[in-house]
Parts: C-alpha cells; sequence; structure tokens
C-alpha cells in the first residue's frame, strides 16, 4: 500500500472512529451478533460509505478479539486485543469496568486509529493507553486503575493488511461458505 493510500485510509479510520464507532462500535450501544463460525464470539459491524467494520471478541473478565476494516470488501487494516480484570477488577464487576472503559473509548474517538486517549478520568477511575506506532504497525498497553489499584489490563497489535492478488486468485483453493459451514457443523461442540 502507498504511503499516500495508507494515509488517506488511516484518516478515515479516525473519522470512523470519531463519528461511526462512538455509537455503532463497543463503545457506544451497538447491535450485536453471535458469530456463526466462532462459538461464544459475539460480533459487532458497522459501515460507513465503502468501509466496514467487524469487531469480533469473546469473553469478559478474561477476553480476546479482533477488528478488521475493510475497503471496498477488501482488507485494510486489523487489530488484535486481549484483555483480563485483575484484583480489585473482579469485585467491581465487569459491567461496571467495561462501562468506564466504554467512556474512556468514546472521549478518545477519533484521535487514533486505535482504542483511546491517554489519561482520561472519572471519579475514582483512570484510564491509560500507551502505545507504540511505526510504519502503520501498532502494539500497545491499555490499563485501568480504580483509585491506585489496577483492575484491567489489555495488550494490542495491529496494521495496515494489504493483499495485492486478485480476489479469484486469493479465492482459488478455498472452501466455499456453504461447505465451510457444513464442515464447521461437525467440529463445533
Amino acid at each position: 500500500m502507498t504511503s499516500k493510500k495508507l494515509q488517506r485510509h488511516l484518516k478515515k479510520l479516525r473519522e470512523l472512529s470519531l463519528r461511526e464507532a462512538k455509537t455503532k462500535g463497543y463503545s457506544g450501544d451497538p447491535q450485536k451478533f453471535f458469530d456463526p463460525f466462532f462459538p461464544w464470539f459475539k460480533v459487532i459491524a458497522y459501515r460507513k460509505g465503502p468501509y466496514l467494520v467487524v469487531d469480533r471478541y469473546s469473553g469478559e473478565e478474561m477476553n480476546v478479539g479482533q477488528t478488521v476494516t475493510f475497503y471496498r470488501k477488501r482488507p485494510i487494516y486489523g487489530f488484535n486485543y486481549y484483555g483480563i480484570l485483575v484484583g480489585t477488577g473482579r469485585k467491581l464487576g465487569p459491567k461496571v469496568v467495561f462501562t468506564f472503559l466504554k467512556k474512556a473509548l468514546r472521549a478518545g474517538a477519533g484521535k487514533t486509529t486505535h482504542r483511546g486517549l491517554d489519561g482520561f478520568r472519572e471519579g475514582r477511575f483512570l484510564y491509560r493507553n500507551r502505545f507504540i506506532e511505526k510504519q502503520g504497525f501498532v502494539e500497545g498497553e491499555e490499563k485501568i486503575f480504580y483509585g491506585d489499584t489496577l483492575v484491567y489490563r489489555q495488550v494490542y497489535h495491529g496494521g495496515p493488511i494489504e493483499d495485492t492478488r486478485s480476489y479469484k486468485e486469493w479465492s482459488k483453493k478455498l472452501l466455499s461458505s456453504s461447505a465451510l459451514r457444513e464442515k464447521l457443523g461437525n467440529l463445533l461442540p
């Protein structure tokens, strides 16, 4: 992906974060779906023009997920994450901690293409986000503190995706979605 094209996509991704993710993404009040291929995974998907964002995740006190952004049906940006409630976070409960996390993410929407601002505070909660970004690749860690106590920690990484093959070339050795469903039906619990 050319640098100019990457910068254009990253600018659009920040706009998506600012306008769409706050309401339709995890930090908003999104409609969630069950992932048909991964039992116990939830999916959040929203579209803005030629961009489609798909976020799938599972777990609560310990969670894992992946967000992929598509441009005209082609993946252009991917992001993986793993988070865990620790110590007092378990006593406070996932609902309380994740309600604050959603507020922190909404406050930082549009400022970066990934996660929230560093330093959002509300009451006794503090959200911290530290990351390194080089040539589009990002890796980072977000933490939530309640007072001086760490209650949630999440690590993440991701960046631009590019595949220059044609769809026909890319897909010629893959199963069709109906064949995959049939095959997975025998493998799933």
